[in-house]
């Protein structure tokens, strides 16, 4: 995070997650990057409710996780807890963090995408703001908050065409056109779906080859190019249905 810019405090770097697995994944990484010192020992805030409960969650069920986070656990700490760790159960203590602040900090927060959630609001009150930092952390949908800012990503997804001069950098959040000046970065490492060559090879154990097979969920260029995959290496049936169309199964 920057340094103080006129009137608005020290930098905040705001992390869109998906409350569930997402956060928590940021959260452990977080904290090793601190325990290591990595990165400077800074105030981490977890914001939001769901958020919150499906850390509690992971807690609560800690024999389920992997081996390096249960030896976390076995060490008598908590994995998703950094040395400066807040939690916003309630509204207020999230709008409080849109003051001034006196030390820079980071915000985890939900929706992963920016479509939803109080990180909206967050962005909604930084993204003017020279001294701040938005990371996306994976995949940003069309037609999302998150798809339309890392466009102005020094490094944004194959999928997604850079902003180049002289292209405004501006963004509609909640109804109000904002200019970007806030510093945005995307990764794509905490991604976490599969790549064709895993599902053709979840496809590839199936004792019987079904009549039709039909692919519902990406980006167009996606589904065409798995279409393409499934037919050229399966010889299957592949359809990608068009929005409202109806199928008829026998």
């Amino acid at each position: 995070a920057r340094e103080t810019e006129r009137g608005k405090g020290r930098g905040v770097i705001l992390i869109p997650a998906f409350a569930v697995g997402r956060a928590q994944a940021v959260l452990n990484d977080l904290r090793i990057l601190i325990d290591t010192g990595r990165i400077p020992n800074m105030k981490v805030f977890l914001d939001g409710r769901m958020s919150i409960a499906a850390t509690q969650v992971h807690r609560q069920y800690e024999e389920d996780l992997d081996a390096a986070t249960r030896a976390v656990f076995d060490q008598g700490k908590d994995p998703f807890r950094t040395p400066k760790f807040e939690q916003c159960k309630v509204w207020q203590e999230s709008e409080a963090l849109m003051t001034p602040q006196s030390e820079p900090i980071i915000i985890v927060g939900s929706s992963g995408m920016a479509n939803g959630g109080r990180i909206v609001g967050h962005l909604q009150h930084r993204l003017t703001g020279r001294n701040n930092t938005v990371a996306f952390i994976g995949y940003q949908g069309t037609g999302t908050l998150g798809h339309s800012l890392v466009r102005f990503a020094d490094n944004p997804p194959a999928s997604i065409q850079k902003c180049e001069a002289p292209c405004p950098k501006t963004v509609r959040v909640q109804g109000k056109q904002l200019t970007v000046r806030a510093k945005v970065e995307f990764m794509s490492d905490y991604s976490a779906h599969a790549d064709y060559s895993d599902i053709l090879w979840w496809l590839k154990q199936m004792k019987r080859r079904p009549v039709k097979t039909f692919i519902v969920h990406g980006d167009e260029d996606a589904l065409a190019g798995l279409q393409e995959r499934i037919r050229s290496t399966l010889n299957w049936t592949v359809e990608v249905p068009k929005p409202r169309e109806s199928v008829y199964l026998t």
